[in-house]
């Protein structure tokens, strides 16, 4: 009779046993099914598994290996991938005793930008909120286009999807994608009301000495702030970077498309905007490891009545002027020139062509007339002046016999409409209104009755600046 030791009984009973699965690696929530990884630059991944673990990343033929730390934390970062409109799984796999693999599908590699601002941006693409939303819902049929909506989950797009994202982002991925021909992926966060300083991280805001009146003014926040509008907690600095950006912080993207500043201008804060806005993007820049990583901004369109008087302050002038930056590697899309002058305009197509023109033609040197004109200078020439352009490849025209939307000012702080004519490729001015003119504004306006274009029809950029 053969004798079973217990040792064999417990090798038996093992082998017999069913196999359970440890406990697998996970992404951050950032990565999940449906995304595009950016093309061209180094990929990173990240997220958590159980502490002290060898981790190994596959994607295609790209393998990456780590180990996780005493938290748990793990991250790796493949070589830059070309764009792949084939879909590829990411498998990561714990392989320590007990570990196991998790994965994901339909992974893509493109081009992805990150979108986001305040309520103009995150309107949906539905009916009632932009116009034509029911055909250009009925023809979403993307599937190289991906996105994901305030940390949601990365979708394809489709007619049962599409109403579920940002109509100015989704509108914009259409044009760069029919353009580049690769994927495209659009990460959109984005929230109603929010000001500049809310994207602000906290700590780097309150060390700034010039932000003081601010931090100091949140130190006597109410308990209650929605009963004080000047301590809504909209305004807060620190709100967006904590409640949406810190999750996003570090994933490959190309660049930034802004659409924000009417909190801003609701509240004559445009002084506030030209020394924020350009800190807010040398800090993404740092954040992302890009010094040169390109930021283009939606400049605000027309809003409210338009004016009779020349020279009326116009707080919305103000930050369509700090939205237009002289850094490198940035740029803005000009709109004042939609008819639609509500606050939540709801022509998001004229909006999103802009943006993706000027994204072509500027970043991705496509042929494609993205760029507005803007005003080079003002020189005097007897008792004209003659004002000179910026990107003006073919010349100037206007919808009537009239120019319309010059003015001109002198040091008494007094002001005039301008008589404007087109000559070439560009603009006489007569001065016997005004022979003391110092000071020349073009589309200053809350609602600007501007009408200079240029021949690809791009309305020329709003200006202010001294008679040389």
């Amino acid at each position: 009779m053969k004798i079973i030791t217990l040792f064999q009984m417990f090798i038996v009973l093992a082998l017999s046993m069913p196999v359970f699965a440890g406990r697998p690696p996970r992404a951050d929530r950032v990565f999940t099914d449906h995304m595009v990884l950016q093309c061209d630059q180094p990929v990173p991944i990240w997220g958590k598994a159980r502490a002290n673990t060898d981790i190994v990343v596959v994607l295609g033929e790209y393998r990456q290996a780590t180990q996780s730390d005493a938290n748990g934390y793990w991250r790796v970062v493949f070589d830059p991938m070309p764009a792949n409109s084939t879909p590829q799984t990411l498998l990561m796999t714990d392989l320590g005793l007990g570990g196991g693999d998790m994965q994901l599908n339909d992974v893509l590699v493109g081009e992805v930008w990150l979108c986001t601002g305040q309520s103009n941006m995150y309107l949906r693409m539905r009916e009632g909120q932009v116009n034509d939303a029911k055909q250009i819902i009925q023809n979403a049929d993307h599937p190289l286009i991906r996105m994901s909506f305030n940390h949601k989950p990365w979708q394809a797009i489709t007619p049962q999807t599409v109403t579920n994202h940002s109509a100015v982002s989704y509108l914009t991925a259409i044009q760069l994608q029919d353009q580049l021909k690769v994927p495209i992926g659009i990460i959109t966060l984005t929230a109603g009301g929010r000001a500049l300083q809310t994207w602000f991280d906290l700590e780097t805001f309150n060390a700034d000495p010039a932000n003081a009146d601010i931090v100091e003014h949140w130190k006597h926040a109410p308990k209650v702030p929605k009963k004080n509008p000047l301590y809504h907690p909209f305004l807060k600095p620190g709100l967006m970077d904590q409640q949406f950006m810190k999750p996003v912080y570090g994933y490959g993207i190309r660049g930034v498309l802004w659409y924000q500043g009417e909190a801003e201008a609701a509240r004559d804060w445009g002084k506030r905007y030209y020394r924020l806005f350009p800190q807010l993007i040398a800090i993404w820049r740092k954040t992302w490891d890009n010094p040169d990583m390109p930021f283009y901004c939606v400049q605000l369109p027309a809003y409210g009545k338009p004016t009779d008087v020349p020279g009326k302050p116009s707080a919305w002038a103000d930050v369509r002027d700090a939205q237009a930056l002289k850094l490198p590697h940035t740029g803005y899309a000009v709109t004042y020139d939609g008819r639609d002058t509500d606050l939540h305009p709801k022509d998001k197509k004229l909006i999103a062509d802009r943006l993706a023109r000027l994204v072509l033609q500027d970043y991705y040197y496509k042929n494609v007339v993205g760029i507005s004109p803007s005003i080079q200078k003002v020189t005097r020439n007897g008792d004209q002046l003659k004002v000179t352009f910026n990107d003006l490849p073919s010349g100037l025209k206007a919808d009537s016999d009239s120019v319309r939307g010059f003015a001109i000012g002198n040091d008494q702080g007094q002001w005039v409409w301008a008589n404007a004519r087109i000559a070439g490729k560009t603009i006489l001015i007569d001065t016997d209104q005004m022979s003391d003119a110092t000071t020349l504004r073009y589309a200053w306006a809350d609602n600007p009755q501007a009408n200079l274009m240029s021949r690809e029809d791009l309305p020329v950029a709003p200006y202010q600046g001294k008679i040389q």
